[in-house]
């Protein structure tokens, strides 16, 4: 079982200096698993900068604790867990509506990890590509330091 990451790929970026921020990328992150041909959606989540910025620290967590991580997919009913056993990740779909757990998923943490590094690569060349001066700005700034602190634990 394969996994794949996607960060939507219409960027849309927002400077509004109005209301004092800078750049807020406003996409979703898709998280897919494959077996073979069939690739199937392992869950979704809308997205900006915020819960990229987390979704980095939790895996920097898991590489460096055995505590389990939960992210909030926002835009839905459900709670993904992120747990550590040895080299292998456990990932846990619980769903607050019915209060059972909807799947489980084993990975590699390696594996996992390296394709979203890859992602959040891909994702913020595109960002620099509509707009180079976006590498200023604090949400962008966060999301590398994010990625430099995965490749440096990976």
């Amino acid at each position: 079982m394969q996994i794949k990451f996607k960060v939507d790929e219409d960027i849309f970026v927002l400077k509004n200096e109005d209301l004092g921020y800078d750049y807020y990328f406003d996409s979703f992150l898709e998280v897919f698993v494959s077996d073979g041909d069939i690739e199937e959606v392992l869950f979704s989540t809308t997205m900006h900068s915020t819960i990229v910025i987390e979704f980095n620290e939790l895996l920097i967590r898991l590489h460096q604790a055995n505590e389990v991580q939960k992210l909030d997919p926002f835009g839905n009913a459900n709670i993904i867990s992120f747990e550590r056993k040895g080299h292998n990740l456990i990932i846990t779909n619980f769903s607050q509506l019915s209060s059972n757990n909807e799947w489980i998923h084993t990975f590699d943490l390696f594996d996992f990890t390296t394709a979203y590094i890859n992602e959040l690569k891909r994702y913020l060349n595109a960002l620099v590509a509509v707009d180079s001066n976006v590498i200023k700005y604090k949400s962008f700034i966060y999301l590398q330091e994010g990625l430099d602190s995965l490749q440096a634990i990976n």
